[in-house]
């Protein structure tokens, strides 16, 4: 699974792949009770980099 950003540059990463879904644990969410959401692949940039 790998590192992602949505449109406004928040990074996360793929908990769980649901075919053309996933689940999403965002960084900025660690502090709150809610720390994943789900989306379509088409919704979010994939990034690979060396620090993933």
């Amino acid at each position: 699974m790998g590192r992602l950003t949505k449109s406004h540059c928040s990074r996360g990463e793929v908990v769980e792949e649901l075919g053309d879904e996933v689940i999403v644990a965002w960084d900025h969410w660690k502090e709150q009770s809610k720390k994943t959401d789900r989306y379509f692949r088409d919704e979010l940039r994939f990034w690979k980099g060396e620090n993933q």
